[in-house]
């Protein structure tokens, strides 16, 4: 899922606006790959929501040789009644 939020600035409802998420991607795959070296990465999500941009750019890192050690996600939305979330990861 993503904010639907025309407000919101990672919004793909706003005119002009389709291409934020992709060119977001695009930008922290690329900063990522500047600081990396022959070692893996720790990569750590601090209240993802839906997991979305997650998936996108660790299955993009790992595309482009990127390794990733590990994954920590912080999310207060998976405790208690999480409505089956919680069995989906």
């Amino acid at each position: 899922g993503e904010c639907g939020d025309i407000n919101c600035m990672l919004t793909r409802v706003k005119p002009g606006c389709e291409t934020v998420r992709d060119d977001f991607l695009e930008f922290s795959v690329a900063k990522i790959k500047d600081y990396v070296n022959e070692n893996h990465i720790v990569y750590c999500s601090l209240g993802p929501g839906c997991l979305y941009f997650d998936w996108k750019l660790i299955d993009r890192l790992l595309k482009d040789g990127v390794g990733v050690a590990q994954v920590w996600l912080l999310e207060r939305a998976y405790r208690g009644g999480c409505g089956g979330r919680q069995r989906g990861l």
